[in-house]
């Protein structure tokens, strides 16, 4: 896709809407008039407020002490990574407070300079695109500019980004699982597109050619907060593994013939101190902190809890850090040991060693 310029406007915009939440500890896209810190209602709104020539903008928030983190949460997710494949946008401010919030908002180019412009005096228009009418064939025509630059079909993930290898939870939820596998996302352009292709098959599988089961297949026909469009698909596989590559399939129908896609991704290598936990038995150094990954063996095998048993000579200090993964530090002596209880009723055994 093409690459997003920086706009200040809608910078001021996403970093006013990051302040908010974090000063009133809330979440969404909305403010109320009454509070304090409110710029607009919603994004198109404090967008204009702070310069924006038009209310078209799309918005993205993450709740991350880390920007880049908060960006692959937002991938990681069904709908909130169309945002930012959006064929429309080519224009982005970015809003962040350490608290937490990042917000992510997004425009066209060739929209904003349409609105700063012109105006509708007769004829079709749309009256809450700019601040003031604007004819609907501008808006179609500037909405064409960028998606005849973007490519035909654009697929994620892609090869050259290694993925988290499980979906992150968002709102609203599409999933008829608790945890679930990275999803892959297919868009098809409507600009070379004239109407939807139809999905003849589609498969997912490591290098070995182990296939991966797919869980859930989506399109417009089964999403009921129409986010996806007729052009849009997504196939949600089980939980991926960590440090694998993938090869995805797709077979679909375009004017009565049939056209293949293939594509290679490949998932994030393990990071440092991380532990495979689905072992029972573990060792590990005293006062270093690890992360203890629990792969799902289930669509419904996430873990929300766990508890530990342990001598009173022994001190463990430990939280959920990710998805089915606990950041855990335990400090004793050599030879003591840790039991560790997960929501799921999985017992995993930590050895002090040296």
């Amino acid at each position: 896709m093409i690459l997003l310029q920086r706009n200040i406007a809608l910078e001021k915009a996403a970093s006013s809407h990051a302040a908010y939440l974090e000063y009133h500890q809330t979440h969404g896209h909305m403010e109320s008039q009454d509070s304090i810190g409110f710029s607009g209602e919603n994004a198109g709104r404090r967008a204009v407020h702070f310069g924006h020539a038009t209310y078209d903008v799309k918005e993205n928030i993450a709740y991350s002490k880390d920007l880049n983190r908060s960006i692959v949460i937002l991938f990681a997710t069904i709908y909130h990574r169309l945002g930012f494949m959006d064929w429309s946008i080519d224009e982005v401010g970015i809003g962040f407070v350490k608290g937490g919030v990042a917000v992510f908002d997004m425009g066209s180019s060739a929209l904003r300079k349409i609105c700063e412009k012109t105006f509708a005096k007769s004829g079709r228009v749309f009256t809450n695109v700019c601040k003031r009418p604007l004819i609907t064939a501008q808006y179609q025509k500037a909405i064409q500019t960028n998606q005849k630059q973007n490519p035909p079909i654009i697929s994620w993930p892609v090869k050259d980004i290694p993925v988290v290898p499980f979906a992150y939870p968002e709102s609203p939820n599409l999933l008829h699982y608790k945890i679930v596998g990275y999803p892959i996302t297919v868009r098809f352009n409507p600009y070379y597109f004239s109407k939807p292709p139809k999905i003849v098959a589609f498969s997912l599988q490591d290098m070995n050619g182990t296939l991966v089961q797919i869980l859930q297949q989506i399109d417009s026909s089964k999403d009921p907060t129409h986010i996806f469009s007729d052009f849009d698909f997504a196939f949600v596989p089980k939980v991926l593994e960590w440090d694998k590559r993938y090869r995805a399939v797709l077979i679909y129908r375009y004017r009565g013939k049939e056209y293949l896609l293939r594509w290679y991704f490949s998932t994030k290598k393990l990071p440092k101190n991380f532990l495979q936990a689905n072992q029972k038995l573990l060792f590990v150094h005293p006062n270093v902190w690890y992360n203890l990954y629990w792969r799902a063996q289930s669509p419904q095998d996430k873990i929300i809890t766990y508890r530990y048993y342990c001598s009173k000579s022994v001190e463990v200090e430990g939280y959920i850090k990710d998805i089915n993964t606990i950041a855990l530090c335990v400090r004793g002596e050599i030879g003591q040991r840790v039991k560790i209880v997960l929501s799921n009723g999985e017992s995993i055994f930590l050895y002090l060693r040296e």
